[in-house]
């Protein structure tokens, strides 16, 4: 894609986005009919999971303290906490999509896996840069590889069985918070709306509270 007079591949759009350009980007992937679909990056996807060695990675038991291994060790080590129901339990963190790109969890409820980009609490991130960010993440990943690592996995294995279509893009992001309003605010026909509509791009609002802040909002 081209945008000021440079090209761009597909896994670097979402890099360009912030909240001053972001309507002057949709208009150009409008006009330049990019739709951010699975055969726009097979040959991106091909290259990067020919290099993938394995998703599930045996050394995330929990005992690093990024905020990602928090949620995992209140999912799965009884630290003291809570995680909503609706979020389902925490079966990995900081899934490596590639040597720089990387979901911050990966979690599973009856029928789904939700692969979900988290944002802080007091994110000024554009909207469309989550969605876009998540968006191409899933879209590099080998769905099928993926689905058996984890079937085969040691210390974080799925529990039931999933097919590729389960595999859902999640955004977990803080009620207030700047990605948060615009969510709430957003036209579903407009150019973002339909590619959340498209992709079932699934949202997690949490309470933007200490004591409950894995907690689902009611907003």
């Amino acid at each position: 894609m081209q945008f000021n007079n440079k090209e761009y591949k597909f896994d670097e759009i979402f890099t360009l986005v912030t909240k001053e350009n972001e309507l002057e980007l949709e208009k150009t992937f409008i006009e330049q009919h990019t739709s951010f679909s699975r055969i726009d990056f097979k040959n991106l996807r091909d290259e990067v999971v020919k290099n993938k060695s394995v998703y599930a990675d045996e050394a995330h038991n929990g005992s690093d303290d990024s905020l990602n291994a928090v949620l995992y060790n209140i999912s799965r080590n009884n630290q003291e906490g809570s995680i909503d129901q609706e979020i389902g339990k925490v079966i990995d963190y900081d899934i490596s999509v590639d040597g720089s790109k990387s979901f911050d969890l990966m979690t599973e409820t009856k029928d789904k896996l939700y692969v979900i980009n988290r944002q802080s609490k007091d994110s000024e991130e554009s909207l469309c840069k989550a969605v876009l960010e998540v968006i191409t993440y899933h879209n590099l990943v080998s769905r099928k590889k993926l689905l058996l690592d984890y079937k085969n996995a040691t210390l974080n294995p799925i529990n039931a069985v999933h097919t590729k279509r389960d595999l859902i893009p999640a955004v977990m992001l803080y009620e207030d918070s700047a990605p948060f309003n615009k969510l709430r605010s957003l036209d579903p026909n407009r150019f973002l709306g339909k590619l959340i509509q498209k992709y079932h791009i699934h949202f997690f609002v949490l309470k933007n509270d200490k004591e409950n802040e894995y907690l689902m909002s009611d907003k």
